[in-house]
């Protein structure tokens, strides 16, 4: 076990980035002048803050669709309906051309979210992954 690295969070972001890099660690404690801790940060919120926003595997943006294979894509639920469609050659209904996933998903679903959860429309499968302010953020979408 190594020892934690400790940042101020008065510091200048070029020299938590050099500490990270001279360490060779990805992560960091942020304390305050009274060294009560505030807390973490990364590298990679460093390496953001410098040069903006990164996506990651793990981030999914409305325009993105990450494909897992030929009948599975994960999505977010901001993503354009028509997208979808034009992905997997379908007909999810939309009453505009700018209709997102949410859009649908609220329409034929009228309770709560809950992650993990999954919603069957033709021959679609939609599970939620994640959920936030009760609207879908991530959303696997599965065609039969």
């Amino acid at each position: 076990i190594r020892k934690p690295l400790y940042v101020s969070q008065t510091s200048v972001i070029s020299d938590v980035f050099r500490k990270f890099q001279t360490r060779h660690i990805h992560l960091g404690i942020v304390i305050n002048k009274k060294h009560e801790v505030k807390g973490i940060v990364t590298m990679e919120d460093v390496i953001e803050e410098i040069v903006g926003e990164i996506l990651d595997e793990t981030d999914i943006s409305p325009e993105l669709m990450k494909k897992i294979n030929k009948k599975t894509i994960i999505v977010h639920g901001e993503t354009e309906i028509e997208d979808i469609n034009n992905f997997f050659n379908t007909g999810i209904p939309a009453l505009h051309n700018d209709d997102e996933l949410n859009d649908f998903l609220t329409s034929v679903h009228k309770t709560k979210f809950v992650e993990g959860m999954k919603i069957n429309y033709k021959n679609l499968k939609f599970i939620i992954k994640h959920v936030e302010d009760n609207l879908p953020v991530t959303v696997i979408v599965e065609k039969n």
